[in-house]
């Protein structure tokens, strides 16, 4: 934005990619580590169609898939020309294969069989998560239909799968949310439909997603930055330690470093996760605060985060800090971080347990939101 307007229209201006919008709800309503996120099993994604939603949920997995287990998440991209979209998204994102296991497989969506399946399911990772991205319902449908009956023929020679799949539901259509309310033999639900615009919700058990303007709420993302903010402006008057461009107010903010914000909040459910925890209402469950080792793990998890925040937005290793070169220093593994620059990220974690604390939720333990069973159970 800062290239094609003023410097004092840019608070009045905000540009939205609904393909982002998608991609950031459909991860966060159908978490791919939910099944493995309290072990050190790794994440394995299938997208088929790799249009603009599946290269956005890509894209979002490299962001945001920094799990307990340290791995990279695996993602098999299915798709005709699959190599040439993987390849295009490289040249954009350099770093995109650097905190995602991209596996291309070329192949017409409507000739997608049973036996495909198994062929994604081959290795060591199980599936945790199918995404049909395609904008055509009855596409959408019928490989869903045909992925499904493959997972069932997979649990015969494998035993039970953890995989479930989402189908993109285009505006205007009927026939997903339909077969996802008669057709439960077949689905066991294990099938949910992610839907375009709102709808009445047919069925005790349907899952339509709300209105994407839900996903606009930037509440989190400015309570993170004016606490980041705060801690830059304590250290300015304290030891004069030079204030950067990442903390202007919010509203002079550029886009590059809302966005920051609103990536480490979206951060906020897969780091509960990846301790048991969820958070709940205040008074609603008995509270379950983070221990000192699991404020540990969490900040190393926030670290890699940010670093391929950082990555995919151009930056790259630098002795010394130089935004306009997109030079960083912190650009290593956590292990390697000073003690005081460690605490960073500690502080990262501390900041979120205030933050829903302030919203009026708390720390509890987690269940998984279909089965209501404690998230160990399905290890």
């Amino acid at each position: 934005l800062e290239d094609y307007f003023e410097a004092d229209a840019l608070p009045r201006i905000r540009v939205f990619n609904q393909s982002e919008l998608i991609a950031r709800q459909m991860i966060s309503r159908h978490q791919p580590d939910a099944p493995v996120a309290t072990t050190n099993l790794g994440v394995h994604v299938v997208i088929v169609g790799m249009g603009s939603v599946g290269q956005a949920v890509l894209l979002q997995l490299a962001r945001l898939g920094h799990y307990r287990s340290g791995e990279k998440p695996k993602v098999t991209l299915v798709d005709r020309d699959a190599l040439d979209q993987l390849a295009k998204l490289k040249l954009d994102y350099p770093a995109l294969t650097d905190f995602v296991e991209a596996e291309a497989n070329e192949k017409r969506i409507d000739s997608i069989a049973v036996p495909d399946v198994s062929d994604w399911a081959a290795g060591e990772r199980r599936i945790t998560m199918i995404y049909v991205c395609t904008k055509d319902e009855v596409l959408n449908l019928r490989t869903s239909r045909v992925i499904l009956k493959g997972l069932n023929e997979l649990e015969k020679t494998s035993g039970p799968q953890l995989a479930r799949v989402i189908a993109l539901d285009p505006p205007g259509g009927s026939l997903l949310p339909e077969f996802h309310k008669h057709a439960r033999e077949l689905h066991q639900g294990r099938f949910k439909v992610f839907s375009l615009l709102e709808q009445q919700d047919g069925g005790e058990h349907a899952t339509i997603a709300p209105g994407l303007l839900d996903d606009l709420d930037d509440a989190r993302a400015m309570k993170l930055h004016d606490h980041y903010r705060q801690s830059r402006l304590k250290d300015f008057r304290e030891v004069g330690t030079p204030l950067t461009e990442g903390a202007r107010a919010w509203e002079k903010l550029e886009e590059t470093y809302r966005n920051a914000n609103r990536s480490a909040a979206d951060h906020f459910e897969v780091k509960l996760r990846a301790v048991g925890r969820a958070s709940a209402k205040s008074g609603t469950g008995k509270p379950a605060p983070l221990t000192e080792s699991e404020i540990d793990i969490l900040a190393r998890m926030e670290h890699k985060r940010w670093w391929a925040d950082r990555a995919l937005d151009g930056w790259t290793f630098g002795r010394t800090r130089n935004d306009s070169k997109k030079l960083h220093p912190n650009m290593i593994e956590y292990g390697e971080l000073e003690p005081k620059l460690k605490q960073i990220d500690r502080d990262s974690v501390d900041t979120m347990v205030k933050i829903l604390k302030k919203e009026g939720l708390e720390i509890v333990m987690a269940f998984d939101s279909t089965t209501y069973a404690p998230l160990s159970a399905l290890n």
